[in-house]
């Protein structure tokens, strides 16, 4: 899409409501598209509510991780 489309229609909100409409399987859409323009000021608690609420497609999928894959990957990680 990015390639595809200006910014002007691809970064509006009615036009990416449908997508977000059906990843989110219609629950707390609203919530979902200002989530980047919250999150700096989310507290521990709605962040943490925030991820707990969601139900999308991509949250309720098997992982592409594999058992092998995972322990190479952990000491990989960094925390902000």
């Amino acid at each position: 899409m990015d390639e595809c489309l200006p910014p002007i229609i691809r970064d509006s909100r009615w036009f990416m409501y449908v997508f977000y409409f059906l990843a989110y399987r219609g629950r707390n859409i609203s919530q979902v598209m200002q989530f980047k323009r919250r999150v700096k000021s989310m507290s521990d608690k709605e962040y943490t509510e925030f991820y707990a609420s969601l139900s999308s497609i991509s949250v309720n999928r098997a992982a592409d991780i594999n058992q092998q894959g995972l322990p190479r990957s952990i000491p990989h990680l960094t925390m902000p």
